[in-house]
């Protein structure tokens, strides 16, 4: 069941459902900066440092901005920090319904998390799925340089993989 939200941004045509729309990526860009505007809020009162990546940085480097087609914002942060700030988050989302954790416990801390709005929601081309504005939140693991570390964080990589995307890394990670 779609909600009010989710149906303001759905075209019907004689075919049934179109392209999802919004009133432009404007929109969603203003959307993404409010969700990143909470997150460096909370990263700073809690001194949790964090940097632009991904796609986001590509855009703040190429584009001066956003690229223009992008529909999420991208950070990094060591997994020590990130634990806090998935904590933080989780916390103002429990005061604040117009935001949410995709999970809202850090106890998956290998994996990368969303933080989204309820507000204002995009759909891929061709993709019947609508997905809310987010910011991906990446961990970032340090390993010491050893054969049996290296390996372990194969295995836990595949394990985030699998969890998140639902798919099998394995064998492109035993045939490095």
């Amino acid at each position: 069941m779609l909600s009010n939200i989710q149906k303001s941004h759905i075209l019907i045509n004689e075919q049934g459902i179109d392209f999802y729309t919004v009133k432009g990526l404007n929109d969603v860009h203003q959307e993404m900066l409010k969700l990143l505007s909470i997150i460096d809020d909370i990263a700073e009162s809690n001194n949790i440092k964090y940097w632009i990546d991904g796609g986001s940085l590509i855009g703040t480097v190429r584009h001066n901005g956003f690229i223009p087609w992008d529909d999420d914002f991208d950070i990094s942060l060591l997994k020590e920090d990130y634990l806090k700030l998935i904590t933080a988050l989780d916390d103002f989302c429990k005061k604040n319904k117009d935001v949410y954790l995709f999970y809202s416990s850090p106890q998956r801390y290998h994996t990368c998390n969303f933080f989204a709005s309820t507000r204002i929601y995009t759909r891929t081309e061709g993709s019947p799925m609508l997905v809310p504005v987010k910011v991906d939140i990446r961990p970032l693991n340090c390993i010491n340089n050893n054969e049996r570390d290296i390996q372990e964080n194969f295995i836990l990589r595949d394990v985030a993989n699998w969890i998140i995307f639902k798919k099998n890394m394995v064998m492109q990670l035993t045939h490095r």
